[in-house]
């Protein structure tokens, strides 16, 4: 578990903003492992407020992972989507989200540890 609250707070202030391409098979995944519901989504893009995704770097075995923001993510994966059908959509820019990049020196600080989740 992390302290995602702690992290954008602290991410604001220090972590490298970095764009996040869009990935169709990750929206795909999220709403399969149940991540995201379609509600959310639709409130995000309703509100747009487009906070940047919380990008960790090497989190797990096959690389980098969000942690936070994945409503977003989809909600702007949905919106290119949309500006493609319609025609709006700039060609040869790839789609993308904003992104704050934490290292692993830097998402460590946020680990809580598993007595703390007691």
């Amino acid at each position: 578990m992390l302290d995602v609250a702690a992290m954008r707070n602290w991410g604001e202030r220090h972590a490298p903003e970095v764009r996040v391409p869009i990935d169709t098979r990750y929206v795909d995944r999220l709403f399969a492992r149940g991540a995201v519901s379609e509600e959310k989504v639709v409130a995000v893009l309703k509100a747009q407020k487009f906070k940047p995704v919380l990008l960790c770097q090497d989190i797990k075995a096959d690389g980098n992972e969000i942690v936070d923001g994945n409503h977003t993510y989809v909600a702007l994966a949905w919106a290119w989507a949309a500006a493609v059908e319609d025609g709006k959509a700039p060609e040869g820019v790839l789609p993308s989200a904003p992104g704050l990049l934490f290292q692993p020196a830097d998402w460590g600080q946020f680990v809580i540890p598993a007595s703390r989740l007691k």
